[in-house]
């Protein structure tokens, strides 16, 4: 190689070096703050490329151990770890978790091969193989392995391994393996393992495995395989394996079914005579009996005048029973081969 192109080709390095330091430290210098300016190694032109570390805005792929200062970050922003307390900051695009990630808010894709969290609000699809939280409202489908909740309403599809919740609403379809509860009103579709319930009211269709309740009015189909429950009134169709109440108005249908152990007896006597070879006649009589039951029904609509009703339940039966019959095989006359 001549000494003119190995010159050439030094110049060429160090133009080179020098453009990717002047772009990192430009990055941190429009932070303002005057933190360390070599926190990120920065391969784009205004902010737009390829980040490596903790820069402050980027918009392309930022790739980072775990966010700090972050502001905004527009593409693909992906972790090792969740931020720092204070660290997190907006994110649109996909946030990606390896295991995993957070942001203040974000709207797009989160993919945490552990999970994410989202200090503030959620908007988008969310994939977490353990769990997923957000402090405010969360919006889109979302679908964690063990557990998902949000501090808002959550709005959308929810679908969790074990349990989900939130703090205010629900609208829409939310499935939990054992549970799913929300502290205000559910509209929807809500199916969980064990239970199910609302702190407000419940409108749509709600099972339960064990049980299904609403702290306010029920309107729809709720089944729970124990019990179904409303604080307020309920109308449509409410199925309990054990009990259904309500505690205002009924409207619709309301079926509870309870079992105990009660104890009886029977008593017959009765006669049977051979009138042909072969066949038989007879007549018996059995008294069966059995504890009597009184339950008491509440009618508030007629108070003052009629406050209670009992009712007096005896399942006492006489039964007479006749019949015919007839022996394949029998006797027949002297001992030899039946006559038919």
């Amino acid at each position: 190689m001549t000494p003119r192109l190995v010159r050439v080709a030094a110049a060429v390095v160090v133009a080179a070096f020098f453009f990717v330091s002047s772009q990192a430290t430009a990055q941190d210098d429009r932070g303002g703050n005057g933190q360390d300016d070599r926190r990120s190694l920065d391969l784009g032109v205004s902010g737009v490329g390829i980040s490596i570390g903790d820069s402050r805005r980027w918009t392309g792929l930022r790739l980072n151990f775990r966010d700090s200062r972050l502001e905004e970050a527009n593409g693909i922003n992906a972790t090792i770890w969740g931020p720092y307390k204070g660290g997190a900051g907006r994110v649109n695009g996909l946030a990606l978790g390896l295991p995993a990630t957070g942001a203040s808010s974000l709207s797009g894709l989160g993919v945490g091969i552990f999970g994410f969290g989202v200090e503030r609000s959620f908007t988008g699809i969310g994939v977490a193989g353990v769990g997923m939280g957000g402090g405010g409202d969360m919006k889109g489908v979302m679908v964690a392995g063990i557990g998902m909740g949000g501090g808002g309403n959550i709005s959308g599809i929810s679908i969790a391994g074990l349990g989900m919740g939130g703090g205010g609403d629900l609208n829409g379809i939310a499935i939990g393996g054992l549970g799913a509860g929300m502290g205000g009103n559910l509209t929807g579709v809500f199916v969980a393992g064990l239970g199910a319930g609302g702190g407000g009211n419940v409108r749509g269709i709600g099972v339960g495995g064990l049980g299904l309740g609403a702290g306010g009015s029920l309107t729809g189909i709720a089944v729970g395989g124990l019990g179904v429950g409303a604080g307020g009134s309920a109308k449509g169709l409410l199925v309990g394996g054990l009990g259904a109440g309500v505690g205002g108005d009924l409207t619709g249908i309301g079926l509870g079914q309870a079992e105990r152990t009660r104890w009886g007896g029977v008593v017959g006597v009765g006669v049977e005579y051979g009138f042909a070879p072969n066949w038989t006649a007879g007549i018996e009589y059995d008294y069966i009996f059995r504890q009597s039951d009184d339950t008491v029904f509440s009618t508030p609509r007629f108070a003052p005048l009629v406050t209670t009703v009992t009712t007096h339940t005896s399942t006492d039966i006489s039964m007479v029973t006749g019949r015919i019959s007839y022996k394949f095989g029998g006797y027949g006359y002297g001992g030899g081969p039946a006559r038919y």
